[in-house]
């Protein structure tokens, strides 16, 4: 006996769908979202939520980046008001700056994480690929707001400062191998 497959809207079958021996929409697409490849943008970066920090990235740079700032002994702070003066906080895609460009052109920019280490406020911006959009943005911003320090935080870039990290945690007698769901590469 063979089961009826089942399409979304009602219509016949595709074709594709008896070979993978799947009977409903939802086992269909259950079964393409784990055959397919990772979702991302231009960049193919890996987008979506991710174990340990409990909301969404747009990369894995992204989650990497915040996982590093949490085991240095970052607090994730989610309010819209600036953190205490004391500790060590950080803000995930906080504030946006309207850059205008001298010839009137206007660029939004969100770094993606602002950083209050105990008081004095910074940005990093994580950058897998440098594209021509993002070199404006980060110009602009360099040049409007020459106050607020601004680091670009490549993959090479994280992973010394992860094993900058690391070296420190041991020199002080921690017994840490890695940071837990680091998704980079070597």
């Amino acid at each position: 006996m063979s089961a009826r497959i089942e399409h979304p809207m009602g219509l016949a079958a595709p074709a594709e769908w008896a070979h993978t021996g799947h009977t409903s929409a939802a086992e269909f697409r259950k079964w393409l979202e784990s055959k397919a490849p990772a979702k991302g943008g231009k960049f193919h970066a890996k987008a979506g939520k991710r174990a340990g920090l409990g909301h969404y990235l747009r990369s894995a740079l992204e989650a990497d980046a915040e996982r590093l700032l949490r085991f240095l002994g970052y607090q994730s702070w989610i309010q819209s008001d600036a953190p205490p003066a004391e500790g060590r906080w950080y803000r995930y895609e906080g504030a946006e700056f309207k850059l205008t460009a001298k010839k009137g052109a206007t660029v939004f920019y969100k770094p993606d994480f602002h950083l209050w280490d105990e008081g004095r406020y910074s940005l990093w911006e994580t950058k897998g690929c440098m594209d021509a959009r993002s070199k404006r943005a980060l110009t602009l911003m360099k040049n409007r707001h020459p106050e607020l320090p601004l680091a670009v935080i490549s993959r090479e870039e994280l992973q010394e400062r992860k094993t900058t990290a690391l070296w420190e945690a041991r020199r002080r007698g921690e017994r840490v191998l890695d940071i837990p769901n680091w998704e980079g590469h070597a």
